[in-house]
C-alpha cells in the first residue's frame, strides 16, 4: 500500500469510526437493551400467532402485510426478547457491511478497501438506514438480497435471493414482472421459493388468515385516507395527497401502474421493477428506501462512462434526497412547500428511475441485469 493510498484509507477509517461513535452504534443497536418499536411488536405478535391469535385483530399494532411477512419474525419468538433483539441487530447490521464490501469489489478492485469504507459511511449515515436500525427492521438484509439478486450470475440463486427478500417485504413481488420475458428460469425458481415460504408459514400461521387479509385488509391499503403531511409514507399516493392532488390520484395511479408494468415486462429490468414496486406501493415507509442503495452504486459506473454531465447532476441530486432527512417536517403544517420537501425520498426514487430509463434508452451499458437469460 503506497503512502497516499494509506492516508486515504486511514482518513476514511477514522471518519467511519467517528460515525459509529456519533450514532452510539453498538450500545444502541447491539446491546439488546434498547427498544425496537417494530421488531418488539412483531416479536409479541409472533408469540400470539403461535397460540392461535389472529394477527390482524390485536390491539397493540396494525399489521399491513400479508401473513407471509411473519416467517422472518417467528423464529425469534422462541428466544427471550433481549437475545432476539441482539440476534436481529447482527442479522441486519452484518449484511450492510457485507453488501458494501461486495459492491466495493464490483466498483473498483484496486481501491476496494477505501471504497468499502466510503460506502459503509454513506450507507450507515443515511437516515433511512438509521431509521431501519432504530425500528429493528431487517431492511439491510433485504438490501443485501436485492444486491445479490441483481448481480448473481447463477439463475437459481438469483431467484432464491429475490423470493426471500419479497417474503419479508411483499411489495417487491411486483418486480417479478421483469422476469416474464427474458428471465423465465429465474421466474420459475422465484415463484417456487415464494410458494415454499408460504407453505412454510402454515406451520404457525393458519391458512385462513391469508383469505382474511385479502378480504378485510388488502383493499383498505388502497382506499385509506392520508392524514397531514404523512412524512413517513413516501408512496405515490401520499405524495399526491401532500401536494393537494388527491382528487386526481385515482385517475393518474392506475394508468401509471399499467404503463410502468408494460415497460417492466418489455425491458426485463429488475432494478427498474424494484424501484417502481417501491414507489407505487400503497405504503412505502422511509426506511424501505434503503433498498435503492445497491442500484445507486451499480449504476454509478454507467453514469461516469456515459460522460453526460446532466445525468451526473441528476444522480447527485437523487442520492442527496435519498440520504437526508428534514426533522422539522414531522410536526409541520400542510402546505405546497412542505409537501414538496416531505416527498424527497419519493423524488429520489423517481429520479433514479429516470436515470435508469435514460441509460437504457441511449444504451450506456444497458443496465446491470443485461445479458442474463
Amino acid at each position: 500500500m503506497n503512502t497516499r493510498k494509506f492516508i486515504v484509507f486511514l482518513f476514511l477509517f477514522v471518519v467511519h469510526f467517528l460515525l459509529l461513535i456519533k450514532l452510539n452504534f453498538f450500545a444502541k443497536y447491539v446491546s439488546g437493551n434498547e427498544e425496537f418499536l417494530d421488531f418488539d411488536s412483531y416479536y409479541k405478535l409472533s408469540s400470539d400467532i403461535r397460540i392461535g391469535k389472529n394477527p390482524y385483530r390485536v390491539d397493540y399494532m396494525k399489521t399491513l402485510g400479508p401473513p407471509l411477512v411473519f416467517v422472518y419474525y417467528l423464529p425469534f419468538s422462541f428466544l427471550n426478547l433481549n437475545t432476539a433483539r441482539v440476534l436481529n441487530s447482527w442479522i441486519n447490521i452484518s449484511p450492510g457491511y457485507i453488501l458494501c464490501y461486495f459492491l466495493a469489489g464490483a466498483f473498483n478492485k484496486k481501491y476496494k478497501n477505501e471504497v468499502f469504507l466510503f460506502l459503509g459511511t454513506l450507507l450507515f449515515s443515511s437516515f433511512p438506514t438509521r431509521l431501519s436500525l432504530g425500528l429493528g427492521q431487517p431492511i439491510l438484509l433485504i438490501t443485501l438480497l436485492i444486491g445479490a439478486a441483481l448481480t448473481e450470475r447463477n439463475k437459481s440463486r438469483s431467484g432464491i435471493f429475490l423470493s426471500v427478500a419479497s417474503s419479508i417485504k411483499t411489495f417487491l413481488i411486483f418486480s417479478y414482472l421483469s422476469l416474464l420475458t427474458k428471465r423465465k428460469r429465474i421466474l420459475y425458481v422465484t415463484l417456487f421459493c415464494t410458494l415454499f415460504l408460504i407453505l412454510l408459514s402454515f406451520l404457525f400461521v393458519k391458512p385462513e388468515y391469508y383469505l382474511f387479509y385479502l378480504k378485510e385488509e388488502f383493499l383498505k391499503l388502497l382506499t385509506n385516507g392520508v392524514i397531514g403531511l404523512d412524512y413517513y409514507n413516501q408512496s405515490f399516493k401520499s405524495t399526491f395527497h401532500r401536494l393537494f392532488l388527491e382528487n386526481i390520484y385515482q385517475i393518474v395511479y392506475y394508468p401509471v401502474l399499467f404503463i410502468t408494468s408494460i415497460y417492466i415486462v418489455l425491458s426485463a429490468s429488475l432494478e427498474f421493477g424494484i424501484i417502481v414496486s417501491l414507489l407505487l406501493s400503497p405504503i412505502s415507509w422511509q426506511h424501505y428506501y434503503v433498498i435503492l442503495f445497491p442500484v445507486y452504486v451499480l449504476y454509478f459506473k454507467n453514469i461516469i462512462k456515459s460522460g453526460k454531465v446532466p445525468l451526473f447532476i441528476l444522480f447527485i441530486l437523487s442520492i442527496l434526497l435519498w440520504w437526508i432527512e428534514f426533522p422539522f417536517l414531522h410536526k409541520a403544517e400542510v402546505s405546497i412547500l412542505n409537501g414538496l420537501l416531505a416527498s424527497h425520498y419519493f423524488f429520489a426514487g423517481f429520479l433514479l428511475t429516470l436515470i435508469i430509463f435514460i441509460i437504457r434508452r441511449y444504451n450506456h451499458k444497458g443496465g446491470i441485469f443485461e445479458g442474463r437469460n
